[in-house]
Formats: C-alpha cells, structure tokens, sequence
C-alpha cells in the first residue's frame, strides 16, 4: 500500500474572494459553492486572508444582520491562512488539521523568489472523508472475493 501524499488527496482550485466583498455577498458565496471558507485574493492574486463560515456568525452575532450591510470580508478576514505543503502524507495533514482545529488547509504555489504566494488547492475534511470511504470500498471489495 502506497503512502498517499496531500496532492493526492486535495482538490484544486480555491473558492475567493477580493477583501472589499461585502461579508453578505461573501455569505451568498459560502452557500452558492457550498465552501467552509473563502480564501481572499490581494494583489496579484496573492493569498491576504481566509474567511469562514464561523467568522460570518459571529460578526452576525455581534452586530445583527442590519449592521452586516456595512461590513466587508477585509473588516472580519483573518489574516493568518493555514498553509501545508502538497508533498507531506496525507495522514500527517490530518493530524496537523486536527491538532489546530482546521476544516481546511491550502495548498500554495510559489512560482519564484519575491513572487508571493497564491493558493492553488485545499485540503478539506470532506477531502479526507473522501479519501476514508474510498479507502474502506477498496478493503471491502477485497475482504469479498
């Protein structure tokens, strides 16, 4: 049984947003695509930040729908976006994931020196979920014959 890296297991492509999106129009997104999170694209498409679902509930939370009008994803956006690596083993990721209580991780492309990065997949939980009842079909097949 081979060991099955992170880029084996991710998808690529990333649901975004640039930070002036209203968090209204940013939860419209989340829904549309059915996304966790929405990576948001600065300059050159390089990676600013990540807003989640949860950072969208809390600002609702906090201020009420009538003053989420006025908001965008930059005023709530974390600025920290959780970053792996596509060459580590998947099982690897999954801990980090939990160990720090991430639903997503992103995989980024760094084309060359001063070039910043830009996000080019995610790991999910969904991905990882996947990964697990593909794996557990292959054994069940085999179990069978």
């Amino acid at each position: 049984m081979s060991i099955k890296l992170v880029r084996d297991v991710m998808h690529r492509g990333v649901i975004s947003c640039p930070p002036h999106t209203s968090l209204i129009e940013a939860a419209n997104i989340m829904l549309r695509e059915g996304a966790e999170a929405l990576i948001v694209l600065g300059d050159s498409n390089q990676a600013a930040g990540v807003l989640s679902k949860r950072d969208i509930v809390k600002a609702y939370a906090e201020a009420g729908t009538c003053d989420l009008q006025n908001l965008s994803v930059s005023d709530k956006m974390s600025s920290d976006v959780p970053k792996i690596p596509p060459d580590i083993p998947a099982l690897a990721a999954t801990q980090i994931m939990l160990d720090q209580g991430l639903r997503d991780v992103y995989i980024m492309h760094h084309q060359s020196s001063g070039t910043p990065y830009r996000p080019v997949g995610v790991l999910s939980l969904n991905d990882i979920i996947r990964e697990v009842a593909g794996g557990c079909e292959d054994k069940k097949l085999i179990n069978n014959e």
